[in-house]
């Protein structure tokens, strides 16, 4: 959720990251599926936010926050957010916290699916050079 005004125009950061250093990477483009609505389970969730982490030259963490678009007011606490590894093109976790639980691994897989599909139609060279 934090995107920088004029990002699009920046030139890209590469996913390197330096011995040590986990350095926030801030994926362009993504802004544009903000508030759009992506299904999970059944539901229909909008996309908050996305945020993208480059772990190690090889290793990338893919967070995304989705809310279900039925819920009047946004309630902070009923906000989902995932997490995705994935090491060279393959993705090797993903989890996420919905009240304090999990989700089974067939919603997983679903998010998954969702969640690489948006960050293909994002093409972002950072994003796509790894996933």
């Amino acid at each position: 959720m934090d995107f920088l005004p004029g990002a699009e125009h920046a030139p890209p950061m590469p996913l390197m990251a330096p011995p040590g250093v986990r350095p926030h990477v801030n994926a362009r483009h993504l802004d544009m599926y903000i508030g759009k609505p992506v299904t999970l389970t059944g539901e229909i969730l909008t996309v908050e936010g996305m945020t993208v982490r480059a772990l190690t030259p090889d290793k990338v963490e893919v967070t995304i926050y989705l809310r279900l678009l039925k819920e009047k007011p946004p309630i902070r606490s009923q906000c989902i957010e995932f997490h995705a590894v994935i090491i060279n093109k393959t993705t090797l976790d993903a989890w996420n916290y919905m009240d304090f639980g999990y989700t089974s691994d067939k919603d997983i897989a679903e998010f998954m699916g969702n969640a690489l599909f948006v960050a293909d139609m994002c093409q972002d060279p950072r994003l796509g050079s790894v996933l």
